[in-house]
């Protein structure tokens, strides 16, 4: 996202955070700054809760966003009603799903 002064920012939850400008807009193109690779670098794999969660490789971690309106940190998890959904619906999927026999 951008705004009118030139900056460049990590999502549109985060527009006028000063910590979420990753980068600035020039004539020139887009120059990224070392806050783009904090953003970059927002996996569960940077978020303790999540390292050993089954759930990692479907949710990454949340919304890294949400992590720092709600944590105050971005490497915090957030898996507000997450695996309630997941598992509800992998259910309705593997319902649904054709048998194959």
């Amino acid at each position: 996202m951008f705004d009118a002064n030139g900056n460049v920012f990590s999502c549109w939850d985060m527009v006028t955070e000063p910590c979420s400008v990753v980068g600035q807009v020039s004539h020139w193109g887009v120059t990224l700054n070392e806050q783009w690779k904090v953003w970059q670098n927002r996996t569960f794999e940077a978020v303790e809760k999540c390292k050993n969660c089954r759930y990692k490789m479907f949710c990454g971690g949340g919304c890294a966003a949400q992590a720092v309106v709600a944590r105050g940190d971005m490497h915090k998890a957030v898996c507000d009603d997450f695996i309630e959904n997941f598992n509800q619906v992998a259910i309705t999927v593997a319902k649904e799903m054709p048998d194959t026999k």
